[in-house]
Order: structure tokens, then C-alpha cells, then sequence
């Protein structure tokens, strides 16, 4: 924004527009959940991959969990709040 500050506001306006645009593609909750699916699938855990698709999310949720707690690094590679 300090770099449209000055008189013109059409930059500006142009910029926040990008923006917008930006996070209604990109943050909606159908490609964020998708972003976490590809991350669970890619977790080496068959067994919570195959809950989480057959609906059994509470065994999913246990499974993953143990998952993390044995491997820690795991945590580090979690979707990121914006788009690959």
C-alpha cells in the first residue's frame, strides 16, 4: 500500500483488487480442504488415509495424531495459508 499511497488511487484500487481476487480463488474451503487431503494422503499412513476417505474421521484424527507425535518433523510440512 506505502508504494500506492501517492495521488494516483487507481493503482491502488487495481492492487487491492489483485488481492481480492487472489484469496476468493485460492482460500475457499473446497481448495483448502483439498490442500489438507493431498497432505494426509502424502503422511505414509495407509491405515488414517482410508478412514479419512471412508468417513471415520474420529479414528482418522487418532491415527494421524499418533503419526505426528511419533514423527514430529511431519508437523513442519503442513499445507502453508497460501496456494503451492
Amino acid at each position: 500500500m506505502r508504494e500506492c499511497s501517492g495521488t494516483d488511487t487507481t493503482d491502488a484500487e487495481t492492487h487491492l483488487r489483485r488481492q481480492v481476487t487472489q484469496i476468493n480463488s485460492a482460500y475457499t474451503w473446497s481448495v483448502r480442504a483439498q490442500q489438507w487431503v493431498e497432505w494426509l494422503s502424502r503422511m505414509s499412513v495407509p491405515q488414517a488415509y482410508q478412514c479419512l476417505i471412508q468417513g471415520k474421521y474420529t479414528q482418522a484424527v487418532a491415527l494421524y495424531e499418533q503419526a505426528i507425535e511419533a514423527c514430529p518433523a511431519q508437523q513442519s510440512v503442513v499445507p502453508a495459508d497460501r496456494p503451492e
